[in-house]
C-alpha cells in the first residue's frame, strides 16, 4: 500500500474512523462512566448444560475470522508472521465457536486481544455506540480530578464553580473514602505497578470514574486536608456544559478548550513571583478532536496580541484523538515545517510535519509564536498527546514538564464487525523524529515533577509552577548576558 492509502485512511469513513484515542472513558455517555473499576472479562467455559444459543457456531466463527482478518491486514503488528497469526487463531477458535451470544464472544475476543500485549486493541459493544438521544446529557461531575501517588488519591484539580469548589475542597487534599468505600482497598486490587504504564493509566481512570455520578445524585466523600484533618462532604453531581461530538462510529465524546492569560496576581496562586507585566498564556483542551482547532487559533492569537512572555500547553489527562491535528497545533510554534515523527506500517509511511499557521482568526497575516513553550504531561496523557509532546521535545521547541506518559501511542481505527460491535485496533507504528519509539515507553519529561501532597501547600498546581519557573529562566537575562550588552 502507498502513502496515499495512509492519507486516505486518516479521513472518517462511514464504517471506520482513524483515531489514536484509547481512553473511551472520555466519552460523554453515562454508560461509559458506570463502572468505577476496570473489569477483565474471561473467556467462557464450555459446559454440557450451556444456555440457549442466540449466536450460532457458524455466526460466531464468521465474526471471529472477520476480526482476525481485520487485525492481520492492518499492517500494525509487523512482528507477527503468517504462522503467528495461524497460531493465534487456533488458540482461541474453539472458544469462539462455543460462544453462544455476543457477550461471550466479546470475552473471547477480549482475551485474544489482551494476549497481544498492545494498546489500542479493544472490542466496543454495539450498545455503547448506539445513537444517543438528542436530550441525553453527559455524566455529572463533582468538579474533582485526582491522581494516584504513593498510595494516596491526591486531588490535583478542583473546577471553579463546581460543587467541590463551593464546598471548600482544595487541590492537594487526599480522598479517603467515596460513598463509604475505602480508596486504599480499590488501589490494593492493582498491586504494585509503574504509575506511568498502561496499568497505571487504568488505575487513575478507575479512580476518576468514582468521582462521577448522575445529575442530582449526592456523593459522600471523606477527605484529608493538607494538615491531615479529616473532613466529610456530601457533594451533588452536576451536569457538564461540554460540547458533545461523534467521530465515525465511536461513542459520543465531550470536547472542551480553555485558555487564560496569567499575570502577576494570578501567578501568585501558583506560588510564583514575577515582575509586573510578565504574562503566561495557558492553554488546555480535553481531547484531540476537530472542534478544538478554532478555539486554539483564537487562544494563540490572544496570546500574540497580549504579548505573553511564555506559553504553557497543559495535556494532563488528555487521552488523545485525531493524530493529524498535532501537525496543525504544532504549526502555531514553527516558522517552517518540522517533523513530529513518522507513522508507518507494512504499506507505507506518513510524515507528521507541522503546518505553520500564518493567519489570525480574522484573516490577517501573522507569524507563529516564538515565545518559550512548556508542555505539561502526566500518567494519563496518551496517544496524540504523546505524539505531540514527544515531537515538540525532539524538535527542541518545547520543555516537557510533569510525569512520564503511559506509552499508548499507536494510531488505530474503529471498524464495525458484522454483529454491530466495533473492533478498535492499531493500524500502524509511530516513531519520533530521532527514531525513538513511544509505544510502551512513553515520553519522559525534561523537568520531572514528583506528585506529592506537600507540594500543594505552596502552590495550587505544582506542575504549572514548575513550568512557569522554567520559562522565567528562559526569559530573564543573566548577569553575564546583561554585562555583555
Amino acid at each position: 500500500m502507498t502513502r496515499n492509502r495512509i492519507l486516505r485512511s486518516l479521513l472518517p469513513l462511514s464504517s471506520s474512523a482513524v483515531i489514536t484515542l484509547l481512553a473511551l472513558q472520555a466519552c460523554g455517555s453515562n454508560a461509559a462512566h458506570q463502572h468505577a473499576e476496570p473489569e477483565v472479562q474471561q473467556a467462557p467455559q464450555v459446559t454440557e448444560e450451556a444456555t440457549e444459543r442466540t449466536l450460532s457456531a457458524e455466526e460466531a466463527l464468521a465474526l471471529f475470522d472477520d476480526a482476525i482478518a481485520k487485525m492481520e491486514s492492518a499492517g500494525a503488528l509487523s512482528d507477527m508472521d503468517e504462522e503467528d497469526w495461524q497460531a493465534l487463531s487456533e488458540r482461541f477458535r474453539k472458544q469462539a465457536e462455543a460462544a453462544g451470544d455476543n457477550q461471550a464472544l466479546r470475552a473471547v475476543l477480549g482475551e485474544m486481544i489482551d494476549s497481544l500485549g498492545k494498546s489500542h486493541f479493544a472490542i466496543i459493544p454495539q450498545e455503547a455506540v448506539a445513537e444517543t438521544p438528542s436530550d441525553a446529557v453527559g455524566p455529572a461531575t463533582l468538579g474533582l480530578t485526582a491522581r494516584y501517588a504513593d498510595g494516596l488519591a491526591i486531588i490535583t484539580e478542583v473546577d471553579a464553580g463546581s460543587a467541590a469548589d463551593e464546598a471548600g475542597v482544595r487541590p492537594g487534599w487526599c480522598i479517603d473514602t467515596v460513598n463509604g468505600r475505602e480508596i486504599a482497598d480499590f488501589f490494593a486490587r492493582f498491586g504494585e505497578m509503574d504509575p506511568s504504564s498502561m496499568g497505571g493509566y487504568q488505575r487513575n481512570a478507575g479512580l476518576n470514574a468514582m468521582l462521577t455520578t448522575r445529575p442530582g445524585n449526592l456523593v459522600e466523600l471523606e477527605l484529608l486536608d493538607l494538615d491531615g484533618v479529616a473532613r466529610e462532604f456530601e457533594l451533588e453531581g452536576r451536569e457538564q456544559s461540554l460540547q458533545m461530538i461523534r467521530f465515525g462510529n465511536l461513542p459520543p465524546m465531550s470536547v472542551s478548550t480553555d485558555s487564560s492569560i496569567l499575570g502577576k496576581e494570578e501567578l501568585k496562586a501558583y506560588g510564583v513571583e514575577v515582575d509586573e507585566g510578565y504574562q503566561v498564556g495557558l492553554l488546555r483542551f480535553s481531547v484531540w478532536m476537530v472542534p478544538i482547532m478554532q478555539p486554539i487559533l483564537k487562544a494563540v492569537d490572544d496570546f500574540r496580541t497580549a504579548g505573553v512572555d511564555a506559553v504553557i500547553i497543559d495535556l494532563r489527562g488528555n487521552p488523545g484523538g485525531v493524530g493529524g491535528l498535532a501537525m496543525g497545533v504544532g504549526g502555531h510554534f514553527f516558522e517552517e515545517p518540522v517533523s513530529l515523527g513518522t507513522m508507518y506500517n507494512d504499506f507505507g509511511e506518513m510524515q507528521f510535519n507541522t503546518n505553520p499557521q500564518r493567519l489570525s482568526p480574522d484573516g490577517k497575516l501573522v507569524k507563529p509564536l516564538s515565545t518559550p513553550l512548556a508542555i505539561i504531561i502526566d500518567e494519563m496523557s496518551a496517544s496524540t498527546s504523546e505524539i505531540f509532546a514527544g515531537g515538540m521535545q525532539s524538535a527542541e521547541r518545547a520543555t516537557i514538564v510533569g510525569r512520564r506518559t503511559p506509552g499508548m501511542a499507536l494510531p488505530a481505527v474503529a471498524e464495525e464487525l458484522p454483529n454491530g460491535d466495533i473492533l478498535y485496533h492499531a493500524i500502524a507504528e509511530f516513531e519520533r523524529p530521532d527514531g525513538r519509539t513511544v509505544e510502551g515507553v512513553g515520553i519522559a519529561p525534561d523537568a520531572p515533577v514528583l506528585l506529592e501532597q506537600a507540594a500543594f501547600g505552596t502552590s495550587c498546581d505544582p506542575d504549572v509552577r514548575t513550568a512557569v519557573e522554567l520559562m522565567l529562566e528562559m526569559t530573564t537575562p543573566t548577569a553575564e548576558s546583561t554585562a555583555t550588552e
